[in-house]
């Protein structure tokens, strides 16, 4: 099979001028971003913008999957005068949703995918995460977008959400309500992924790209999967089982994109910390 030179880019989230010098540094690929395109960045607009202008592929964000819904309900209630809009959204949701003109929400609603497969790669695109036993097809358009903690027969149900922090000697720590989600059988939804496609996702934000692998066997280990962050701008394909590359953009981090079929990582860094800090937000 032809391997199509591409760039899986992480969570942007308006991040309009490191967008453009990402864009720059990949070169002709072809591009497909990972969702949370809008919202806590200052031009949510100009980045629907410019990958509409490179064509790309769009997996749906936890963020694009709130306001599309809201505008879905919105059109109807301009229709309907008794109808009352179900959904609340925040202040700086309301922000994006005045800022991003109709034609680009129209091109979301039409170029967003639950999960994308790039088969000549080896790589399976989601937002957030996969419910542990269940295919990427059998999950909800909502719900795959938010998976991070997950644990066997929880169906296509809501999960914990969690995090990752350096530890002390700098190794990963699991961090926030998923660590004490770990009490209840939960675990991070890499560590019972059974594909054979590498997943590469966003969502759930690190200080640099985040690796999953299978146990080296001939370390004469139980079987399992270790975690570590990748310091380089070389993937190292071997066991490799998913790869997180959300670095966030929004809050001071940087906008990273992975490039196929080299496996390896390009990086701009934030201009400035545009919003708080990570959050959960549903």
């Amino acid at each position: 099979m032809q391997s199509t030179p591409t760039a899986v880019i992480g969570d942007i989230h308006g991040c309009s001028e490191e967008l453009r010098a990402l864009l720059r540094r990949v070169g002709d690929r072809r591009i497909v971003s990972l969702g949370d395109v809008v919202d806590r960045g200052p031009d949510p607009d100009g980045c629907i913008a410019m990958l509409r202008e490179a064509e790309a592929d769009v997996v749906l964000g936890n963020h694009e999957d709130k306001h599309l819904r809201y505008r879905r309900h919105l059109l109807r209630s301009e229709g309907d005068a008794s109808y009352r809009i179900p959904m609340q959204l925040a202040p700086h949701h309301h922000e994006t949703q005045s800022l991003v003109q109709k034609d680009n929400w129209a091109w979301l609603e039409e170029r967003c995918v639950p999960f994308l497969r790039l088969p000549e790669h080896g790589v399976l695109a989601v937002h957030a995460g996969l419910t542990a036993g269940l295919a990427p097809e059998r999950h909800k358009p909502e719900r795959i977008c938010r998976v991070q903690m997950t644990k066997p027969g929880l169906g296509d149900k809501s999960s914990p959400w969690g995090g990752w922090r350096r530890a002390d000697d700098g190794s990963p720590e699991l961090a926030g309500p998923g660590a004490k989600a770990v009490e209840d059988g939960y675990r991070w939804w890499t560590e019972l992924y059974e594909g054979d496609d590498v997943v590469v996702y966003g969502h759930s934000v690190f200080p640099t790209p985040f690796a999953t692998r299978k146990v080296d066997p001939a370390t004469n280990q139980e079987p399992g999967v270790r975690h570590s962050f990748v310091e380089g701008e070389h993937v190292e394909r071997a066991r490799l089982v998913a790869l997180g590359i959300d670095t966030g953009a929004p809050f001071g981090g940087a906008l990273t994109a992975l490039l196929l079929p080299e496996w390896s990582l390009v990086r701009v860094d934030a201009r400035a910390r545009y919003f708080g800090g990570p959050i959960d937000e549903s």
